[in-house]
C-alpha cells in the first residue's frame, strides 16, 4: 500500500517555492516576512499554484513551516510567535497574519492558540452558523489549516450525499 502524500508535501515544489519567497523582503531573520500577495477574508497569506491542471491552495506560513521543519500533524496548527496580544487586538486586521518567517512560527494545539489569544475565533462562542459550541470536540481542522464546525460540515456532508442519490 502506497503511502498517502499530504498536501503540504504535493506542493513544497520548485515552482510552489519560488512563488513562496519570490516577493518577501525579507530585511534580517529577526523582522517579519510580509506575505504581499493574495490573503483570505481573515488576513493569512493565500499562495495558489495548480499541478497537472487541478488548482491548489494553501496557506502561506504553514508552506514555510513545512518546507523549514517539516510535517504539521493533523491535530496541530502554527501559530506567529510575533503576534503580541497586549500591542495587537488580533482578528482579521492582525497584520502578523501574514507573516512567513519561519523563525516566527510555532507548532501549538488549537487550545493553546487560544489560550495566547492568537484566534479571532477565540470570543466566538458559536460556530458560525450559531447552531454548536466553538469547543475543541465540534471543531475539524483541516490540512490546509482552516477551522470549521465539525457538526455542521457532518450535517452537510451527509445532506449532499442524499442530494448526489
Amino acid at each position: 500500500m502506497a503511502a498517502t502524500i499530504k498536501k503540504h508535501e504535493m506542493l513544497a515544489n520548485e515552482n510552489t517555492l519560488k512563488k513562496l519567497f519570490e516577493d518577501i523582503n525579507v530585511l534580517d531573520v529577526d523582522s517579519c516576512w510580509m506575505w504581499k500577495r493574495a490573503k483570505v477574508k481573515d488576513g493569512y497569506g493565500k499562495l495558489t499554484t495548480k499541478i497537472k491542471g487541478k488548482s491548489y491552495a494553501i496557506f502561506a506560513h504553514r508552506l514555510s513551516w513545512y518546507v523549514q521543519y517539516g510535517e504539521i500533524p493533523n491535530d496541530m496548527i502554527i501559530d506567529h510567535i510575533c503576534h503580541n496580544p497586549k500591542e495587537c487586538v488580533g482578528g482579521k486586521d492582525c497584520s502578523h497574519r501574514a507573516c512567513i518567517n519561519p523563525s516566527h512560527l510555532s507548532l501549538v494545539t488549537y487550545k493553546e492558540n487560544i489560550a495566547k489569544g492568537g484566534s479571532v475565533n477565540i470570543n466566538r462562542g458559536m460556530c458560525k452558523n450559531n447552531i454548536h459550541e466553538w469547543v475543541d470536540d465540534n471543531i475539524k481542522i483541516w490540512a490546509s489549516g482552516k477551522k470549521v464546525c465539525l457538526p455542521c460540515h457532518q450535517a452537510t456532508t451527509k445532506r449532499n450525499a442524499k442530494v448526489g442519490k
